[in-house]
C-alpha cells in the first residue's frame, strides 16, 4: 500500500507510486491520508469541533492536505483498483471486458446491472487526464 495525498504529495508523485505498485508481482493498493487529532499538521484540536467527522475517514477522500483534490484522489483510488483487477490470478468474462474497454478507450468504467448481465457504463466524473498519464506512462 501506498499513502495518497500526504502533504507534499502531487499528481506526478502518485502517479509514480502507482506505477510502482503495478511493477510489484502483488495486488497493491492506496490508501488516502486523513487528518487524525495530534498529526504534526493538526495540532489544533478546534478544527475538528466544526468539520463532520466522516471526513477522519480515509473512505471519505478529503483533501485534507491540499496537495490532491478529491476528484484526484477518487481516482487514483479507481487506478489502484485497476490495478488490482490486472493483477488478479483469475477474471471473469464481464471483468476481462471491463478491463478492455478500460484500456481501449483509455477512460475508467464502472458495472450497471443490464437485462443480458453487466454491462461497462463509462465514469465521466473520473480525471480523465490523470487515467490517460497513468494508462499512457506518461507524466
Amino acid at each position: 500500500y501506498a499513502i495518497i495525498g500526504a502533504p507534499g504529495d502531487s499528481r506526478e508523485l502518485s502517479l509514480s507510486s502507482l506505477r510502482f505498485l503495478r511493477s510489484l508481482p502483488a495486488r497493491p493498493g492506496i490508501s488516502p491520508f486523513y487528518a487524525l487529532p495530534g498529526l504534526k499538521q493538526f495540532q489544533d484540536g478546534s478544527r475538528f469541533m466544526f468539520d463532520s467527522p466522516d471526513r477522519c475517514c480515509g473512505s471519505s477522500l478529503y483533501p485534507w492536505s491540499g496537495a490532491l483534490n478529491s476528484r484526484e484522489l477518487v481516482t487514483l483510488f479507481r487506478l489502484s483498483r485497476l490495478i488490482q483487477l490486472e493483477k488478479a490470478p483469475y477474471r471473469s468474462q464481464e471483468e476481462q471486458h471491463l478491463l478492455d474497454t478500460v484500456i481501449d478507450q483509455k477512460k475508467l468504467h464502472t458495472w450497471i446491472r443490464g437485462q443480458s448481465g453487466p454491462i461497462p457504463l463509462s465514469n465521466d466524473h473520473a480525471d480523465g487526464q490523470l487515467v490517460e498519464l497513468f494508462l499512457d506512462g506518461g507524466c
